[in-house]
């Protein structure tokens, strides 16, 4: 026997005995052995109820067999499919909602530079304004600006009606 089939028989040997104590050890616990005590007689019932019918009528064993394949793969297209449709439906949804939210930014940046050139020409029209009625506009701080707007109500209406 070559050194490789020792280790591996010391391997298997070891594996079998520690599967041995393993299950000695859970058999200790009276639930651990009821439970396994119900287990095998339910295996053991249902093998000699195939070996039985495996006898009496192995052309209907092998139909009912067979048609439990067929069912069980019939049913695994269905889930495949139903699965392919769903992955569908959820990359839709998503790839139209991007799109949406491509729209949406598109139009909030028009805003956002329309916005923008409205300000820009109402603090024109002030320093116009200002300059008009003798105001100083050496001011270089356009901060002042925006309290005017708020307070020139008349300015602001007109604003709204050109939006």
């Amino acid at each position: 026997m070559s050194n490789e089939n020792k280790g591996n028989s010391k391997l298997l040997a070891g594996i079998v005995i520690g599967g041995v104590i393993g299950t000695t050890l859970s058999l200790m616990d009276r639930t651990t052995r009821t439970n396994a005590k119900v287990k095998v007689q339910q295996w053991k019932d249902s093998t000699n109820q195939l070996v039985h019918e495996l006898r009496e009528n192995p052309a209907q064993v092998k139909q009912d067999t067979s048609e439990k394949l067929h069912y069980l793969s019939d049913t695994m297209r269905e889930v495949m499919n139903d699965s392919q449709t769903m992955f569908q439906h959820i990359q839709n949804t998503i790839n139209a909602r991007t799109q949406d939210l491509k729209e949406i930014a598109g139009d909030f940046k028009q805003l956002y530079f329309q916005s923008k050139r409205q300000y820009q020409s109402i603090q024109h029209k002030l320093q116009e304004t200002k300059s008009q009625i003798g105001m100083n506009t050496n001011s270089s701080d356009d901060s002042e600006l925006l309290p005017v707007v708020a307070q020139d109500h008349s300015l602001v209406v007109r604003e709204k009606a050109t939006l």
